[in-house]
């Protein structure tokens, strides 16, 4: 793939200077997807002196990465891109709830009597929305493990 400059200003924020021994994470939103990137400064196998680089790895983040944590988790996940304005009608009104509350990072609808959905939104390198997340839960399932099943699979999708 080639690197446009949307790409390219995002990842210098990941290069760190040579004296720099400090590790980077988050979401990239790209007019390709929605990327985790992560960087490392390369040291030496004592983990001392100055850096000989930034060692950067990304995974996109798509249909295929949900549907891959859907099957490991046995729950039904959705992800959106936030660019892409693909956020279906019915679940746009509680990404902008969850936007604007910044004491609330996640949001519990109950849909009925055997069905909760929990939604978030991610945030990218930049502090601006990137991924908007919907994780279906069984109400039997929500009562035995509550918010513990919803932050381990944001942990999984975060590894």
């Amino acid at each position: 793939m080639i690197l446009h400059s949307d790409i390219v200003l995002n990842l210098r924020s990941l290069i760190h200077d040579r004296d720099s021994h400090k590790s980077d994470s988050g979401l990239l939103v790209t007019k390709y997807g929605t990327f985790f990137i992560s960087s490392a400064p390369i040291l030496k196998s004592d983990l001392e002196g100055p850096s000989n680089g930034t060692l950067i790895m990304g995974r996109i983040i798509n249909e295929n990465v949900a549907q891959e944590l859907s099957g490991q988790t046995k729950l039904d996940l959705m992800l959106w891109n936030v660019r892409d304005n693909t956020i279906p009608k019915a679940d746009k009104d509680i990404f902008s709830k969850i936007q604007q509350d910044k004491q609330h990072k996640i949001s519990i609808e109950q849909v009925s009597d055997s069905l909760l959905q929990c939604y978030t939104v991610f945030y990218g390198i930049n502090n601006q929305p990137a991924l908007f997340a919907r994780i279906s839960i069984p109400r039997d399932l929500a009562k035995q493990a509550g918010k513990t099943v919803f932050y381990a699979t944001l942990s999984i999708i975060l590894a």
